[in-house]
């Protein structure tokens, strides 16, 4: 009956084998309502599959494209997709467009047609038709891969260790991260958090974009958070771009032929960058919802999507392209928006019901990287794969960087901020902050990354 309900759409042969219904994620594989993610029964899953996969229907796709060989599109009506059915949105109302725009964070002094003129896109060019948003279809490794992800790499980014080493607990510290991880996670990233009760409203940054070869097992990712907590459970939003996301079979808790696994063990398919996007409730130590793999951000762009596979790349030492991030909270519906690039592109939200301590703003906020080592214990590059070393053309970076207060008001952090260094223990990786430049293109900036490796004192 699952096929049947592909019938209609004819495929390749190649594709048949790898492939499976755009409303896959839709099948509970990991869900903020359930306290199951991890769960290995899988008697369990199958019935959760089971009864989401009775409520679908199959008009909610209106339109199927396949594009960039690897990749396969659902249309699906914006008022039926997938994120509508977490049981937090029952009665939710898409928000077509935020409520206020901040009338600031996108613009820069700096000539925007420069600007634009060095900025990444995206590779597909063709909206979905009106009133639909495009969904990427993913496969079952893909699905069980995300919650690797979760488990593996975004937990407890950001967090001090007891033997944190620090230069100056209030104010610019520098201090030294402890892998957290089941497998090696390593970051390196700059924080400004709460100061006198004074939260966070958003944040945003233009960053460059690489495209790094990494090995099986591996994943990096160049991103931009907010979060609340601890004390309490740490509610975080996440995006950025990440190039493959790859796990050993023994990772996986599927049943498979080692050839499916092979074809489809990346979530992205590729090695090239793509945006994504990531949430939890409890800081990634049970939850965590990679992309759309999931039930929860609400989609409302017409060509772009998580996974949307970003074009062109920066060169090392030659030209530089840069993406612009932004997450902010709307005041008059309390959702979080995601917006990118100086174009505005308004990508779509996190409803304020699913990170219910995000509620009144953040505590913190944040711009860098983080990468999961391979089972061998080799950690891929962060960045460019260069350690910062004065030219921001080769180091990657993240320039103009600002959070937003009460107002949607932009600031530059400064001297009279929480700052925070954060720079992993195992030497792999680096930063330079150069903080505020009297310089309007690059604002406060820092350059971060390394080569990764095994052995990466330096």
């Amino acid at each position: 009956m699952f096929f049947f309900f592909l019938g209609y759409i004819v495929l390749s042969q190649k594709f048949k084998q790898i492939l499976i219904s755009g409303m896959e994620f839709l099948q509970g594989t990991y869900s903020y309502s359930t306290a199951t993610m991890f769960n290995n029964d899988r008697e369990q899953d199958l019935e959760m599959k089971s009864k989401h996969l009775q409520s679908l229907d199959e008009s909610t796709i209106v339109k199927t494209t396949q594009f960039d060989e690897d990749d396969i599109i659902d249309c699906m009506d914006i008022n039926r997709q997938p994120s509508l059915y977490h049981p937090l949105l029952k009665n939710h109302k898409v928000q077509r467009r935020p409520s206020v725009l901040p009338s600031e964070i996108l613009q820069s002094s700096f000539p925007i047609e420069h600007t634009q003129e060095y900025e990444s896109g995206f590779s597909r060019k063709e909206d979905c038709p009106d009133g639909t948003v495009p969904i990427y279809r993913t496969t079952k490794v893909q699905v069980e891969n995300a919650k690797n992800i979760s488990r593996q790499m975004f937990h407890n980014i950001g967090r001090r260790s007891t033997n944190s080493l620090s230069t100056n607990p209030d104010s610019h510290a520098i201090f030294l991260i402890k892998s957290y991880c089941l497998r090696g996670s390593q970051q390196v990233f700059l924080k400004v958090n709460e100061t006198n009760r004074v939260r966070f409203y958003g944040a945003a940054g233009s960053g460059s974009v690489y495209e790094l070869n990494v090995g099986p097992g591996q994943s990096s990712s160049t991103n931009i958070w907010i979060e609340t907590g601890p004390p309490g459970p740490v509610n975080m939003l996440l995006a950025g771009w990440m190039g493959r996301v790859d796990f050993d079979k023994e990772d996986l808790n599927l049943d498979q032929d080692i050839s499916e696994v092979n074809a489809s063990r990346s979530i992205n398919g590729d090695l090239y960058p793509r945006l994504f996007i990531y949430w939890s409730v409890d800081g990634g130590e049970k939850t965590g919802c990679y992309n759309l793999l999931c039930k929860g951000f609400i989609q409302v762009h017409p060509r772009i999507g998580p996974k949307s596979r970003i074009i062109p790349v920066s060169t090392i030492g030659g030209r530089t392209f840069e993406m612009k991030l932004l997450i902010y909270q709307d005041p008059m519906t309390g959702n979080w928006w995601l917006v990118i690039s100086t174009r505005n592109e308004m990508l779509g939200y996190w409803p304020k019901e699913l990170v219910p301590r995000l509620a009144k703003a953040a505590t913190d906020v944040a711009w860098g990287g983080i990468s999961l080592a391979g089972k061998d214990g080799i950690s891929p590059p962060i960045g460019s794969g260069r350690y910062p070393d004065g030219f921001y053309d080769r180091a990657a970076f993240f320039r103009d960087i600002k959070y937003l207060r009460k107002g949607l008001k932009q600031v530059a952090p400064s001297d009279q901020d929480d700052v925070v260094e954060g720079v992993d223990k195992s030497g792999c990786y680096g930063l330079q902050n150069d903080k505020l430049t009297r310089s309007d293109y690059w604002g406060y900036r820092f350059a971060f990354g390394g080569p990764g490796g095994s052995t990466c004192k330096h």
